[in-house]
């Protein structure tokens, strides 16, 4: 056998391809194994029909499932935005495939990539949104380098994004507000001791126009909250926090951790979070620290808290360049009663 035809020059090549483009790799092939081009076509023509094949999931609460595609026509997967109403039939790799079910749809080319797609049925569809963002998000810091407008991109070509509380729910905020909803950003806070790593929480509350009322919606923890068989909003969920009642946890996805959520030092806070919040017990007594206040962004970026006397002074104590308290009363008038 010659030493051009050995399998492993094939699989260079078009990794090189991959990496540094066709004139790069055809260069270094043709001078380093004498390939010549119509080699090359052949060699990237088989990786093409018999490699980068197209598989399409619906992800079920179960699990992904994957779909099956027929020939025919179809809306072009290319020039359809992150969200869209549907049903409707996708046209991705010269097949089309029925969109008929609220939710997250991946379409990938395997060993090349994904395009994440979210079907709603009409403008009220809330909930498939929030349970997407919730299952593309896994919670860690190795995409935080990149900004809002790139993440934004991301989540399209992405089966995960690494991202901590406060960065996952202002995207969700911008994505929400592109497809034409209403949410706020929520800071909660312990107005016990703080520490360097367990002080508080980023979270959303999302206004949702079926039921006309704000919901609290923890994207980053994969859940929301009921009470007396209702959704509801931060004010309630607060009052759980101080009398101990705790709602009913709702799922939104299957959370993840980043096992690779690291400092610079090594220290592993997946490690960490995975044994703090391990189940529902945990997570509620996580809340029970984190939720004793909490406050919404104002126009001037600040956030306005639900505080009253010593909670009051420990969040000034805390936070004071970046806040202001509130009355309960007062409070509610500003934001739950128009």
């Amino acid at each position: 056998m010659k030493r051009n035809d050995f399998f492993e020059i094939r699989l260079g090549f078009i990794y090189m391809v991959n990496d540094k483009g066709w004139d790069v790799a055809m260069k270094q092939y043709r001078d380093e194994f004498c390939i010549e081009e119509k080699t090359a076509k052949k060699w990237w023509q088989w990786y093409e029909d018999e490699i980068c094949i197209a598989e399409v999931c619906y992800e079920t609460d179960a699990g992904p499932e994957i779909l099956t595609g027929e020939k025919g026509k179809g809306e072009k997967l290319e020039k359809l935005p992150f969200i869209v109403k549907g049903p409707l039939k996708v046209e991705f790799k010269n097949n089309i495939y029925n969109i008929n079910r609220e939710g997250l749809y991946r379409f990938t080319t395997i060993t090349k990539g994904v395009r994440n797609l979210i079907m709603i049925e009409n403008k009220n569809s809330l909930m498939p949104i929030l349970k997407a963002l919730s299952k593309i998000q896994v919670h860690g810091n190795r995409d935080i380098c990149y900004s809002l407008e790139e993440r934004k991109n991301l989540v399209l070509s992405r089966y995960w994004i690494s991202l901590t509380c406060g960065d996952i729910s202002v995207l969700a905020k911008e994505i929400l507000k592109d497809a034409g909803f209403t949410s706020r950003l929520l800071s909660a806070l312990t107005t016990d001791d703080w520490n360097t790593y367990n002080n508080g929480h980023m979270l959303l509350e999302v206004f949702f126009p079926l039921i006309k009322r704000w919901v609290l919606v923890d994207i980053d923890m994969g859940y929301v909250f009921l009470q007396d068989d209702v959704l509801i909003d931060a004010m309630t969920f607060w009052k759980c926090v101080k009398h101990n009642r705790r709602p009913v946890f709702i799922r939104l996805s299957e959370k993840e951790i980043d096992p690779l959520w690291l400092e610079k030092n090594g220290f592993s806070y997946a490690y960490m979070w995975r044994n703090i919040v391990k189940d529902e017990n945990s997570k509620w007594n996580w809340y029970r620290r984190i939720f004793q206040s909490f406050g919404f962004q104002d126009e001037n970026d600040k956030f306005i808290y639900l505080a009253e006397g010593r909670d009051a002074r420990r969040v000034l104590e805390y936070r004071g360049h970046y806040a202001t308290v509130m009355s309960e009363k007062n409070f509610a008038k500003k934001f739950y009663r128009s």
